[in-house]
């Protein structure tokens, strides 16, 4: 999964000029860190879930 997010943030960084360059950067970084609260969030909800069910 990592790998497949880091292939898409290399392609959408070597897609534009120079000038927007870090802009694309941080763009691209806080699009990944947006993935990973998902699964860190759903992990809980399923542990949330797991303890109500026991």
């Amino acid at each position: 999964m990592k790998r497949g997010i880091e292939c898409i943030r290399q392609e959408f960084i070597a897609e534009f000029p120079l000038k927007s360059k870090i802009k694309r950067v941080n763009t691209a970084i806080v699009f990944t860190l947006r993935f990973r609260w998902q699964e860190i969030i759903l992990q809980r909800i399923k542990i949330l879930q797991r303890k109500k069910f026991m």
